[in-house]
């Protein structure tokens, strides 16, 4: 068994497509809850990398009803620009014990904004979601040659590799008795806050490119049958 495992892997190595080989990746991230917001969901890209298109669905529910709710996708950079594994946040990085990751705080894990999630068809909001009842069903294809929507100084080079990028969803109220005496957006004044970060989810890769899965499944079927074969003649 050993040894067939061992030949199977080397032959789906050398059977993998390049990168440029395969047109559609498909992405997920499950978002994750920050500053106890109680919000949940799930976002998929679909990447096209020979039309250089992005399709975005970002399904969430437990959002703050009928406010504005940017979201955006964020990414990390080296030291010599080159993209970084970004990550979601966690209460550590609440630097100014507050007990809430703010904007700048959450975003030495998350980094910059790279691409804002919006539909420019939306009118008045800039084109970001308002969560009727609390929940987010946005979908939207960027072409990512043409699209306004990366933050100014970025383009698509600096979103890929999306394993390495982040999703974040921003909006949420405070109370007057929260961060006290503090900076940040929560300082003691009650309000909504647009741009305190609400949820976070981090990409993977969840399929093998469609041009590619067929030759990779055909390869490993041939070579089980190869394998029983010899042991059968053996």
């Amino acid at each position: 068994m050993k040894s067939m495992l061992v030949m199977t892997a080397a032959a789906l190595a050398i059977a993998a497509p390049r990168a440029g080989d395969a047109a559609t990746f498909a992405y997920t991230a499950d978002l994750v809850a920050l500053n106890s917001s109680g919000v949940t969901g799930m976002a998929e890209l679909l990447l096209d990398d020979v039309a250089m298109t992005l399709d975005v669905q970002v399904s969430a529910k437990g959002l703050e009803a009928n406010q504005l709710h940017v979201q955006h996708i964020h990414g990390l950079f080296d030291a010599n620009g080159n993209p970084a594994n970004s990550q979601s946040p966690t209460i550590a990085q609440d630097a100014d014990g507050d007990g809430f990751v703010e904007l700048l705080e959450g975003a030495t894990s998350y980094g910059p904004i790279v691409l804002e999630l919006r539909d420019d068809t939306i009118p008045g909001t800039g084109g970001f979601p308002m969560a009727p009842h609390g929940t987010i069903d946005f979908s939207y294809q960027y072409d990512l040659l043409t699209t306004p929507a990366f933050a100014a100084g970025m383009s698509a080079a600096d979103l890929f590799d999306l394993t390495l990028r982040e999703i974040v969803i921003h909006g949420m109220s405070v109370r007057a008795d929260q961060g006290v005496g503090t900076g940040g957006e929560v300082n003691g004044t009650a309000g909504y806050r647009a741009v305190l970060p609400v949820a976070t989810g981090e990409f993977e890769l969840s399929a093998v490119p469609v041009p590619a899965a067929l030759p990779l499944f055909l390869t490993a079927i041939g070579l089980m049958g190869f394998t029983a074969y010899r042991r059968k003649v053996a």
